[in-house]
């Protein structure tokens, strides 16, 4: 019973062999490959990141030339529409002294200012709508510039995680044939 437990304990006391752990001639050129290949995926990782920011600053941009758009639209309409509401008001003055009745008195006077009152509250209308849409557009720019943002901090950090694991694979690629292990299984 004696030998048993000796084999076993000598057993467990090697090393075990890893295929992905290279020795020999080909360490230098597997640690080789692994530092420029960590170093290849940081710079991607980074750039990715990079990219990524200038994409959210075009769409920002885009998105405040929008709100630009939408407020000269809307002022654009107001201003039609009072050119309209003028054209018909001059109309209305017409018809009522061709039929003889004397301009802003009794009846038509009223109607002419409740007409001026309409028109005034729908160009309010169109420019507060149009006010709310710009308002929309700056609000999606402020969102694309702050996602820019976290595109390139990300970026960043996945570019340095990717070094550091990098330098684990390759410290532990060049310390393998270093470890040597005791009976207990412990470095």
């Amino acid at each position: 019973m004696g030998d048993t437990g000796n084999t076993l304990a000598s057993a467990q006391a090697a090393p075990a062999y890893s295929p992905t752990t290279p020795t020999g001639a080909y360490q230098p050129i597997a640690m080789g490959a692994t530092a420029v290949g960590g170093v290849a995926s940081a710079f991607a990782q980074y750039s990715a990141g990079r990219a990524n920011q200038r994409i959210a600053r075009i769409n920002a941009a885009a998105a405040r030339e929008q709100a630009t758009q939408a407020e000269q639209s809307g002022h654009l309409q107001a201003n039609r529409l009072a050119a309209q509401q003028r054209v018909g008001e001059g109309g209305l003055q017409a018809s009522a002294a061709g039929a003889g009745v004397v301009a802003g008195t009794g009846g038509r006077a009223q109607v002419a200012a409740s007409q001026r009152f309409a028109a005034a509250e729908d160009r309010r209308m169109i420019m507060l709508n149009a006010r709310r849409q710009a308002f929309g557009f700056r609000s999606r720019a402020a969102v694309d510039t702050f996602q820019g943002k976290l595109a390139m901090q990300e970026g960043r950090m996945d570019a340095a995680a990717t070094l550091l694991n990098t330098g684990n694979k390759l410290w532990r690629q060049g310390s393998s044939d270093r470890i040597r292990f005791t009976d207990d299984g412990e470095p």
